[in-house]
């Protein structure tokens, strides 16, 4: 029963990846287009502010010293907590915390 349910949905996929193949080819008007190359920001990983938050705590779980040095950092942003820190010194307080 299992072998002919992994047979039924092997039969679907590929069925869905031939459908899915002549509409792009349609929409695109080419049966081959070339890939696009990732550009530098696509590249760049994200830092979110939810990693960022774990990072600042496992730094303070491991060493507890490094609480007020945590607080610091935030603080030389401009901010109490990582939900306070502008977008754009998100990466910056990666780094910083990461050399803890």
């Amino acid at each position: 029963m299992l072998e002919t349910e992994i047979k039924n949905l092997t039969a679907q996929i590929e069925k869905l990846n031939s459908n899915f193949e002549a509409l792009f080819n349609s929409a695109n008007g080419s049966p081959v287009e070339q890939e696009k190359q990732p550009t530098k920001e696509e590249t760049k990983p994200t830092i979110t502010r939810d990693s960022l938050r774990e990072l600042c705590i496992s730094k303070v779980r491991g060493n507890s010293t490094n609480k007020t040095k945590v607080k610091d950092i935030l603080k030389s942003k401009g901010a109490s907590l990582v939900d306070d820190l502008k977008e754009e010194d998100l990466e910056e307080v990666q780094k910083l915390l990461g050399a803890l």
